[in-house]
């Protein structure tokens, strides 16, 4: 088992050296050889590290520029990086610490768009948003002098610095005016308050009736977070004492988290076919094999600093499924592909997959210790499950392919199609198909600009 914190998600994935390993990479604050914190001397610093660590080191490009002349981190990387890699980034250490803990700035509302217009996909409890009182699937009219068409079309046209303009700057307070149509048909109008807040990962966890019977269901689309842990014990304290027939795991725009957080989830779900059996297996470009390693779920927690008691405790409010189904979308990522493949084993549960096909990332990072105030993001290595499968840089493909609507509806209403998929192909009935309709939700960048925070996150962390 590795001493390594490690972080997968759709556009990062990392893990933290713990710092008391000798086997480990190096971990805080570090600028040793390094004559300074000029752009160049950070562009020679990741060009070392690349060369040394970097999973895919024999497909590295070398540099067409002098290290002065990349004017920032990521425009190294582009240049150095292979085509196939979407996911290696250099991020501000803050803003890569805050993600993992869970923390956020803006109005916290979580936006979908599409040619129909901008609808609110997900609302943060105790932010300005959950204040207001919006809620999931409510229709955006306007946002200061902006229609919620218009945003849309600067969106979907490529024209992010104006859309991020119509909700200013990112400073503690700052007043955004919305106007919005709730799903009822009301519409309000609000003056809300920029703030910070911690993203509540498990939105909703119930019991939904049925023809096929009662369906547990569990909405986790905001990543495998630190502060997931609370979330998920109260959801399984509440799935133990419930009866049901079926469960439903909601992976929609979850672009992954904590690896320590994945090894939880299974635990939860399937203790008795999961417990201590090879879970998930890493491997590593040839100069770090040493690091190569299979692990269990339990490997996973312990490597995360997990005391022996709590490991048992959460076996003890395992479900012990045998067979479940995952909902996705092109947004589940990383952490969330690396549970659905490592569950997937034929000894393990009998995994269905309903929705849209994932994002791909079987890859991850380790978060190299801090350089100037930066994180390096780059791939290090690779997942696979206890069948050896993996490298589905295309994405996990769905038993029953179903795209998303343009308009979010309320957790759990069987309005929405690929629910309502996952319902009918539970009561037997034949996939049914949908036309798929276009929508984008902001990346992280973006969003931060715009406050309406879309965490993505680094896909495994031990």
């Amino acid at each position: 088992m590795l001493g390594y914190r490690v972080v997968l998600s759709a556009l990062v994935l990392a893990v933290v050296g713990c710092g008391d390993d000798a086997n480990t990479l190096s971990s805080g604050e570090h600028n040793s050889g390094f004559a300074s914190c000029s752009q160049a001397d950070k562009n020679s610093y990741w060009d070392h590290v690349l060369k040394q660590e970097y999973y895919w080191v024999n497909d590295l490009n070398h540099p067409q520029l002098s290290y002065p002349e990349y004017a920032n981190s990521n425009l190294f990387l582009a240049d150095v990086l292979p085509l196939k890699d979407r996911f290696s980034n250099v991020t501000a250490t803050e803003n890569f610490n805050n993600q993992t803990q869970g923390q956020a700035f803006g109005l916290g509302v979580r936006l979908k768009i599409s040619a129909e217009g901008l609808y609110v996909s997900q609302v943060y409890q105790n932010s300005s948003a959950d204040t207001a009182g919006l809620a999931r699937g409510d229709q955006i009219l306007s946002v200061g002098g902006l229609s919620g068409s218009d945003l849309a079309n600067l969106w979907l046209n490529g024209n992010y610095s104006k859309y991020n303009q119509a909700f200013g700057p990112n400073q503690d307070g700052y007043p955004v005016t919305l106007t919005w149509q709730a799903s009822t048909g009301e519409e309000y109008q609000k003056t809300l308050n920029k703030s910070s807040f911690t993203v509540n990962t498990v939105p909703y966890a119930g019991i939904l009736p049925s023809n096929a019977g009662k369906i547990a269901y569990l909405a986790f689309p905001e990543g495998f977070l630190k502060n997931s842990s609370e979330s998920l014990l109260n959801a399984f304290k509440f799935f133990k004492h419930s009866e049901f027939d079926h469960f439903i795991l909601d992976l929609r725009n979850n672009r992954g988290g904590l690896l320590s957080q994945v090894g939880r989830l299974a635990l939860y779900l399937s203790s008795e076919r999961l417990s201590e059996q090879a879970f998930v297996e890493i491997r590593h470009n040839s100069k770090l094999s040493y690091l190569d390693s299979s692990e269990t779920p339990e490997d996973l927690l312990t490597g995360e600093g997990l005391a022996p008691q709590l490991i048992t405790a959460i076996k003890n409010l395992s479900l012990n499924l045998t067979k479940m189904t995952v909902l996705t979308n092109r947004a589940s990522a990383s952490a969330s592909e690396v549970l659905i493949n490592s569950l997937d084993v034929e000894a393990y549960l009998d995994v269905t997959l309903i929705g849209e096909t994932t994002f791909g990332k079987p890859v991850g990072f380790y978060p190299h210790p801090s350089y100037c105030g930066e994180t390096l993001l780059a791939v290090n290595f690779a997942t696979y499950n206890a069948a050896g499968d993996g490298d589905y840089l295309s994405g996990l493909q769905p038993d029953c392919p179903i795209a998303d609507d343009a308009q979010p509806y309320p957790w759990g209403d069987t309005r929405d199609p690929v629910l309502a998929a996952a319902i009918a192909d539970l009561s037997g009935q034949q996939c049914p198909t949908l036309a798929a309709k276009f929508t984008a939700e902001p990346s992280t960048n973006e969003i931060n600009s715009a406050n309406i925070p879309v965490l993505n996150l680094f896909g495994l962390t031990r």
